[in-house]
């Protein structure tokens, strides 16, 4: 199995990029911003927030091909979160291939909680064996652990933790016929992913890589979520916009709080 992972992960990792583009490489269906534009919400980031991913795949394709290199083969890293990462990362080129060929729907949500799903279990491993060799007297991670493994992370639990959310108002927007683009369901959405990520602030995160990671991500759509609401072109209900903006500002200064608390 771990000879699997060493491959698939890897594989995985770096096929991200092009799958990412499928529709301007081959013509096929719609981009996913084009999808992502068919239920247009208060709760939508801006759409440079998305620029995250670029991030993401860069520091998973780092560590994917790092853990098939043989002095790292059977390091606790990379056989702790190597499934797990491998299976978010199939579940997330699912996603975006579902997106591009299907459009909006419950294959998309099916999709990406199996994404958030195995991202949440790795970051659970990760703050498992971070704090386990701590409590061993292993010392500090390695530079690349702390600045790269723990990094990508955090920043993939903490993306998806408001990415489901996103995903699941859009879902219930087309299929179920509810209107989702108000303030009352946008703040509802953006509470439940806000409430989602203090959750897991206050259960798991003690590792400050982990925790600045994370709460990083969070704040990353959030701050994302205020600009978009900021922009003259969307005030078609000014209060409404200015409202939300205030609101998610408030949970992002309330999430950074807590974050601060528990990394020291």
């Amino acid at each position: 199995m771990h000879t699997l992972r060493r491959f698939l992960f890897p594989l995985m990792a770096l096929a991200a990029f092009p799958i990412g583009r499928f529709h301007e490489l081959s013509g096929m269906g719609q981009s996913v911003a084009a999808m992502s534009n068919q239920t247009p919400a208060l709760s939508t980031p801006a759409g440079y927030a998305f620029s995250i991913w670029g991030l993401i795949f860069v520091l998973l394709a780092g560590f994917a091909l790092a853990q098939a290199w043989a002095p790292a083969r059977h390091a606790p890293w990379a056989q702790r979160l190597g499934w797990p990462l491998t299976l978010s990362l199939l579940a997330g080129n699912a996603w975006m291939l579902a997106a591009t060929l299907l459009g909006n729907g419950y294959t998309l949500l099916i999709l990406i909680g199996l994404m958030a799903a195995a991202a949440l279990v790795a970051l659970g491993r990760a703050y498992a064996l971070a704090t386990t060799l701590a409590a061993n007297g292993a010392g500090q991670p390695t530079t690349f652990v702390r600045y790269v493994i723990l990094p990508v992370v955090g920043l993939l639990a903490g993306w998806l933790s408001i990415a489901f959310f996103l995903n699941l108002s859009g879902v219930i927007q087309l299929k179920a016929g509810i209107p989702m683009g108000g303030f009352v369901p946008s703040l509802i959405t953006l509470s439940a992913a806000a409430m989602a990520g203090a959750w897991v602030l206050g259960r798991l995160l003690r590792v400050r890589p982990l925790t600045y990671a994370y709460v990083g991500a969070l704040h990353w759509g959030l701050v994302g979520v205020i600009v978009a609401n900021a922009q003259p072109g969307m005030l078609v209900n000014g209060s409404a916009h200015g409202l939300l903006a205030t609101t998610v500002a408030g949970w992002a200064v309330m999430l950074l709080l807590l974050a601060l608390h528990k990394a020291n």
